[in-house]
């Protein structure tokens, strides 16, 4: 490999097979081509991590657009050049292309090729579908065919808060996934639909396993409120497994304390302690906004399991307390349950209110 032959385009999982009676079985690869030749790697050097994470950014791409003329970051001719020594690797001279055409299919495209391959004639196609599941014996044709998946806003917890949007949505599907309280609120919805209840720590694996088993069914994963707030690290997690995931929002729980508690969204700041990572920067920024005159609607953070992590209306008053506020001073309301009527529990907001009313009666 000289210096100046360079990657052109590159793209992973790709499925090789013989096109002749006894053709052998296929081989899942890369397919690389350059300004001077195709190879198709089958045993590479690049990390299995590096790997993983570039098949998933393949993967949206290729839900986006079947352009496939793109290299792939963490890759480079250096990388090229040490696979192409591997002689289980299939190098492919363009003067040794006999014939090329390809096709289009319902799981995604197939290159043809006709080569000369040590004097004889060989036919060869390389399968680039959209996702993969697990591959077959001699050809991709079991692959599935993506559904639809779509991770919607419920409401806070009362059925009248869900949006008629969400509800058709959950009505026309297949398959619904979610948390215990979630699935309460709309379990009017969901009979003779296949359920599955996860947890925090099932979650992974059955989401792996619909993965796997979707094929053209429509999955719906609900979450309570909205699914723009406070959820992003599922959310994340499912674009990773699923690709495209359509997002509905829906009524949080923010909207509803905010307006119980007469606060405009536009004069207050939101926080959510409701996340796995550190949230020190977040007790500062949740400072900085009292010191500055905000209104403060926070989702604080239940962990009972680990005291040091745990961060409900208690923890936070005495964190402020610490710090030098003034705490009987600061009004502050604890929402639970805003649309059930049921006693505090973990799962709450509360809203600090600071502004002054300012109506445009003012500035006339």
């Amino acid at each position: 490999m000289d210096t100046e032959e360079k990657i052109q385009a590159h793209v992973l999982s790709v499925w090789r097979e013989r096109r002749e009676f006894f053709g052998g079985r296929g081989r899942e690869g890369m397919l690389i081509l350059t300004n001077k030749r195709l190879m198709f790697v089958k045993k590479t050097e690049a990390g299995m991590k590096w790997w993983g994470a570039v098949r998933t950014r393949q993967i949206v791409r290729l839900l986006r657009s079947k352009d496939v003329m793109f290299t792939e970051d963490g890759y480079d001719e250096e990388s090229l050049r040490t696979d192409a020594e591997n002689k289980a690797n299939q190098e492919i001279t363009f003067n040794n292309i006999l014939d090329i055409r390809f096709e289009e299919k319902v799981w995604g495209s197939v290159l043809f090729l006709e080569i000369l391959e040590n004097t004889k004639k060989r036919k060869y196609q390389f399968s680039i579908v959209q996702d993969w599941v697990k591959y077959p014996l001699s050809a991709p044709t079991k692959y599935m065919n993506m559904g639809t998946v779509y991770a919607v806003g419920v409401g806070p917890g009362s059925p009248n808060y869900i949006t008629e949007t969400v509800k058709k949505i959950i009505i026309d599907s297949d398959i619904v996934v979610g948390y215990k309280y979630t699935l309460s609120t709309i379990s009017t919805l969901t009979q003779n639909k296949e359920v599955y209840e996860i947890t925090m720590e099932n979650q992974e694996k059955t989401y792996q396993k619909i993965h796997q088993e979707l094929g053209d069914k429509i999955l719906v994963i609900p979450f309570t409120g909205d699914v723009n707030f406070s959820e992003s690290e599922v959310v994340d997690r499912l674009i990773e497994i699923f690709g495209d995931v359509k997002i509905i929002s829906g009524i949080s729980s923010i909207q509803v304390a905010a307006s119980k508690a007469k606060i405009p969204l536009d004069k207050s700041k939101i926080i959510t302690m409701h996340v796995s990572t550190s949230i020190e920067e977040k007790k500062i920024e949740l400072q900085k906004a009292l010191i500055d005159g905000y209104n403060v609607i926070l989702i604080p953070r239940p962990w009972p399991n680990e005291p040091q992590k745990h961060f409900m209306p208690s923890e936070v008053a005495f964190y402020l307390k610490k710090n030098g506020f003034d705490t009987p001073k600061i009004p502050v309301h604890v929402f639970e349950s805003l649309t059930n009527g049921k006693e505090f529990s973990d799962l709450c907001v509360m809203v600090f209110g600071q502004a002054t009313l300012e109506s445009y009666i003012n500035f006339e």
